[in-house]
């Protein structure tokens, strides 16, 4: 029997007994500036965190709250970083490939349990910086870039529109704004638009679009309006269940993860869950 399987197992078990009591609380919270904190506190984790699933953002949260880089040990040596002796692992699952087990328990270290050398300061990157790598992202995607049409450009307040596979957008935004936009609807194409799925509300869609424009672009550090207090009150829309929102959120996070892949140069492989089977 394989330990470390069986100790996957159980991590991802104790990951959704987390998950689920964090969901239920986001549904009951009523004082709304709690829940947006608490809603903010989610996409945050998210956009530190982009590279792992849903599930794992909550193991590394829990263990250690206040990571922000999180890798492997080969990976920190990769970028010429050692992981001090006696720092604890943060523990999180992993496909068990061939052990018998779907899952295995891996061990990963926060930046500031590694040692290496500083290099030159971490610099932010201006929204202008970012343009040409976010536009790029369309063609990993599977996006055509196109202008607003003549139509379009008469709907009063549309800055972007999506379609199965095109995305157009208003040629006068300002940078910081054409990037919110471009990923709030590259968000709609990824979640919504595949033929013959079944689809939640259009407020719910609204909402995790605007979600997952806000984790690429805080993944991305760049700078965003207050848009979020709208999907938080959105949250708690009428009949929601815990797992309708946990299957919301593992959406915006796969979604998330899937553009700022495309942002890096690469085709995105991971699957976005569907809302509801057809």
């Amino acid at each position: 029997m394989d330990g470390k399987g069986e100790s996957g197992a159980r991590l991802l078990a104790r990951a959704r007994k987390g998950v689920k009591a964090e969901v239920e609380a986001l549904i009951h919270e009523v004082d709304g500036t709690t829940r947006s904190e608490c809603f903010d506190r989610l996409i945050g984790r998210m956009a530190w965190h982009w590279h792992y699933s849903f599930h794992n953002q909550h193991l590394i949260a829990e263990q250690r709250p206040t990571a922000t880089r999180v890798r492997g040990k080969s990976q920190w040596a990769r970028e010429g970083r050692v992981v001090r002796k006696g720092e604890q692992a943060i523990l999180i699952y992993t496909p068990g490939s061939d052990t018998g087990w779907p899952f295995r328990m891996a061990w990963v270290f926060d930046v500031l349990q590694t040692d290496g050398p500083e290099g030159a300061p971490r610099i932010v990157r201006e929204a202008e910086a970012w343009l040409p790598a976010i536009e790029a992202a369309a063609q990993w995607l599977g996006i055509a870039l196109r202008p607003l049409s003549r139509s379009e450009h008469l709907v009063i307040g549309l800055l972007g529109n999506a379609s199965p596979d095109s995305v157009g957008i208003r040629h006068d935004l300002a940078p910081h704004e054409r990037i919110r936009v471009l990923c709030h609807e590259y968000a709609h194409v990824l979640l919504h638009l595949e033929a013959g799925q079944v689809l939640p509300p259009r407020e719910q869609r609204e909402m995790e679009a605007e979600a997952v424009s806000h984790v690429v672009c805080r993944a991305l550090e760049v700078p965003l309006g207050n848009g979020l207090e709208s999907a938080a009150e959105y949250i708690v829309w009428n009949g929601a269940s815990t797992a309708d929102l946990t299957r919301s959120l593992r959406r915006i996070t796969s979604a998330g993860k899937a553009i700022l892949t495309a942002i890096e140069g690469r085709r995105p492989r991971s699957r976005i869950p569907a809302w509801k089977a057809a």
